[in-house]
């Protein structure tokens, strides 16, 4: 026979005690980091957008803007694998920062986290001390599986559709370039080679990333979208916790692993270096987080069995 288990968690508390701000400031000076590659790999690519624009008005450009364009692919490769590294630095902070704070226990595969040290010198390369502060949405008295999953659907939620945003505007861009080479060999009556050594091949870095930030972002947007619907699956089937016998701790400690699945599918996410560029994170912040928090409220009023069930 089971037992009610003691569900208390203090999420909303913990995550604005020093520690946890500690971690999150820690995190995003590492992300500023791994973003300065990402920056790198931008620069690159419109450098060489620009060398095919001096090669499609001086041939005798063309030869020398290709050769650059080969090796600026290669840096920019280059420049894709240091990117990597550094963001996985930045997403171990935000793991253990989730870990610690949901209860989770942690995961070998991505051991071994930064050190207290680490993170203490990064945190305190951080500016912004006051943004950091109520990570979460209110979870406050829920369940603890029932609070991680609210949470981890927030994670989610938050991120894919812009991505999905992002992969397009980038594939309009990408589209436009190519059209523009396309229409201004047609009008200089270029030959097939002459395409490829004026356009082509001096794009090649800049129509290299376009393909990696569309393919990647639509990836990942694609299948956290599936992830968000498979936690909204979950939650929509979660009984209220005033139901008599709703919650066991046979059935409490099943949802507490499949919490720490999700997590683990959550940090490989975090650890892809393609990254939506901030002026869209910027631009959507407010209404993005009052609807997450709307969301969430909805949410946590049904497991509180504070509204009827639909």
């Amino acid at each position: 026979m089971t037992t009610e288990v003691p569900f208390g968690q203090t999420i909303n508390l913990k995550q604005n005690q020093p520690i946890y701000l500690e971690m999150l400031h820690a995190a995003d000076t590492a992300h500023v980091y791994a973003q300065r590659w990402e920056t790198a790999r931008a620069i690159v690519a419109l450098a060489s957008s620009c060398g095919a624009l001096v090669a499609a008005f001086w041939h005798t450009a063309a030869k020398p803007m290709s050769i650059l364009g080969g090796f600026g692919t290669a840096i920019l490769l280059a420049m894709t694998l240091i990117s990597q590294v550094r963001t996985k630095e930045a997403t171990k902070i935000q793991e253990r920062f989730d870990y610690e704070l949901f209860g989770l226990p942690a995961t070998d595969e991505f051991k071994p986290f930064p050190t207290d040290e680490e993170i203490g010198d990064l945190a305190q390369k951080y500016k912004d001390k006051g943004k950091k502060r109520n990570w979460y949405v209110d979870v406050t008295g829920l369940p603890q599986a029932y609070a991680i999953l609210l949470c981890q659907r927030e994670n989610l939620q938050w991120d894919w559709p812009l991505r999905r945003q992002w992969a397009s505007l980038v594939l309009k861009a990408a589209s436009i370039w190519i059209a523009s080479g396309l229409a201004i060999a047609l009008i200089a009556d270029w030959s097939t080679r002459e395409l490829l050594l004026r356009w082509l091949i001096p794009s090649l870095p800049s129509l290299t990333l376009a393909t990696n930030l569309v393919v990647k972002n639509r990836q990942i947007a694609r299948e956290k979208q599936q992830l968000a619907l498979q936690v909204d699956e979950k939650l929509s089937v979660l009984p209220a916790i005033t139901t008599a016998g709703a919650l066991s701790e046979a059935i409490h400690a099943e949802l507490m692993t499949q919490c720490r699945v999700l997590q683990d599918r959550i940090f490989r996410h975090r650890n892809h270096p393609e990254r939506v560029p901030g002026f869209l994170y910027r631009r959507s912040k407010t209404k993005n987080e009052n609807l997450a928090q709307t969301a969430a409220s909805r949410l946590k009023a049904r497991l509180l069995g504070i509204v009827p069930e639909a």
